[in-house]
């Protein structure tokens, strides 16, 4: 947005509004990612990544995210109240990023092992009870 005097239109806000949220999904998941790679220990450990390691450290990377998410809604909702359908293509963008690392992990685990249903599990419970993605009525 320029600064020249003339008030913004309401789409321009918009566009800038949405541009922004892009770049705060992309960076925070990016950090959110960075630090649960540092805390599964995968930048210092030497082993080859196994399967259960593997979901184990993707269902604690949904569950920050999960947080961060509902942090975002808790402390931001009320100031993006004209623009909460931005707010939800922020998380929607945000869970493309999860789900991108996700299908990587899942490409490697046998289709029929069961290990990574617990992340189903957190993902589902999330999905159902959070406002912008719930299937209530």
């Amino acid at each position: 947005m320029k600064d020249d005097g003339v008030p913004a239109s309401a789409e321009e806000v918009r566009d800038f509004i949405r541009n922004c949220l892009q770049q705060a999904a992309l960076v925070n998941y990016s950090r959110v990612s960075e630090y649960a790679s540092i805390e599964s220990g995968q930048d210092t450990a030497g082993d080859p990544p196994n399967s259960v390691k593997s979901i184990s450290d993707l269902i604690h990377l949904a569950e920050l995210c999960i947080e961060v998410l509902r942090q975002n809604e808790e402390h931001h909702a009320e100031s993006f109240a004209w623009f909460s359908d931005l707010l939800t293509e922020h998380a929607e963008l945000f869970w493309s990023l999860f789900a991108a690392d996700m299908v990587i992990v899942m490409e490697k685990i046998p289709p029929d092992c069961w290990d990574a249903f617990p992340l189903f599990q957190v993902l589902n419970d999330y999905l159902i009870t959070e406002g912008e993605f719930s299937l209530r009525s």
